[in-house]
């Protein structure tokens, strides 16, 4: 309590470090899929002209996607579930037939590691001598040794878009260099291609999961950039993509600091960065979630309803339940009295 005032839920600094993450998820993932959707009619015209060239990215890069998108938005559901507490187990919360729906996506088309396999086939193909300096547009930073360079300045701007894509970048290039590097060194030591390929899976997946990242970070700040600046939407949908990129570099800072994409020190500034995002972000979650606006009932949810009567609507929800018609079920009446009565003498 504060001043006599219950402080709001979303106050609380650990549930914003679980929610505003799958605000920010929904809306880079959302972005990503809309430009998918846009490259696959692009390059289907382009097909019927004879132009194949950008095939292989766009069948590397959906293949990635729906790995991560899918893990991300199964992991999602359940991260909002647990922060409801106990009614977000009720099946009148409708989260679980969210996950209901959305965990099998996981394992569509087969499990999600053989589909980032997949995108890490593709991805090794551009470290041959043969493909070096041809790296397709999107891809070009995996071939290109000097990025490391751009990094070296220890004043570097952690709060600028061009910065922290590029922190993404080198973390997904030295990911697949080690990658590959496991692989050829297996290979020199005698074996088989297949057999070398499975002694490097563990590493390729976790390239290619950089890779896709890397590229809904890369594609959400440059959304951002299409819109106005102008518009009162444009600070916001900014600071947003800046925590996105943040928040994923925090959730793997084993792998940015090894890349040798942050110092140590860098990793302690984006800490911080990500607390005052969080705070920056907050007086716009509900507006923020409000502009998918999902209805009622589509969302079929005692807890997300839009006038916030959420304990009205979990009592009649319980009061049309098949079990509250009667204060005593007819199975008592039916089977356990005349049982009881039966084997009285007995107990």
């Amino acid at each position: 309590m504060d001043g006599g005032v219950e402080r709001q839920v979303l106050d609380y600094k650990t549930q914003q470090s679980v929610l505003l993450p799958q605000i920010a998820s929904a809306y880079a993932l959302s972005l990503a899929g809309k430009f998918m959707r846009e490259t696959y009619f692009r390059i289907n015209r382009q097909m019927e002209l004879g132009h194949y060239d950008e095939l292989p990215l766009l069948h590397a890069l959906s293949s990635g996607l729906k790995a991560v998108s899918t893990a991300a938005v199964a992991w999602g559901i359940e991260a909002c579930r647990r922060s409801c507490g106990g009614h977000g187990y009720s099946e009148a919360s409708g989260m679980s037939a969210l996950y209901r729906d959305a965990l099998p996506a996981c394992t569509y088309e087969g499990d999600n590691n053989v589909l980032l396999l997949q995108t890490a086939r593709y991805l090794l193909k551009l470290l041959s001598p043969k493909a070096g300096a041809s790296a397709p547009r999107g891809a070009e930073y995996l071939v290109d040794l000097s990025l490391v360079d751009t990094l070296k300045d220890k004043a570097l701007d952690l709060s600028d878009p061009q910065t922290l894509c590029r922190i993404h970048q080198l973390r997904a290039q030295r990911l697949l260099h080690f990658a590959g590097q496991k692989m050829q060194e297996k290979m020199e030591s005698g074996a088989e291609m297949m057999e070398a390929w499975n002694h490097a899976s563990p590493y390729l997946t976790r390239a290619s999961e950089a890779f896709c990242q890397t590229f809904v970070v890369t594609n959400f700040f440059d959304a951002v950039g299409a819109v106005d600046t102008n518009s009162s939407v444009y600070p916001v949908l900014r600071t947003l993509a800046t925590f996105y990129a943040v928040m994923t570099i925090a959730e793997r800072t084993g792998d940015f600091v090894l890349a040798e994409a942050l110092s140590s020190d860098q990793v302690l500034q984006l800490y911080e960065q990500w607390d005052q995002l969080m705070a920056t972000l907050r007086p716009d979650a509900v507006g923020l979630v409000d502009a998918f606006d999902w209805t009622d009932a589509v969302l079929d949810s005692c807890l997300g309803r839009f006038d916030g009567r959420v304990y009205e609507a979990l009592w009649d929800w319980a009061r049309a339940s098949p079990l509250n018609r009667t204060d005593v079920l007819e199975g008592h009446r039916q089977h356990l009295l005349p049982f009881l009565k039966e084997n009285r003498s007995k107990l």
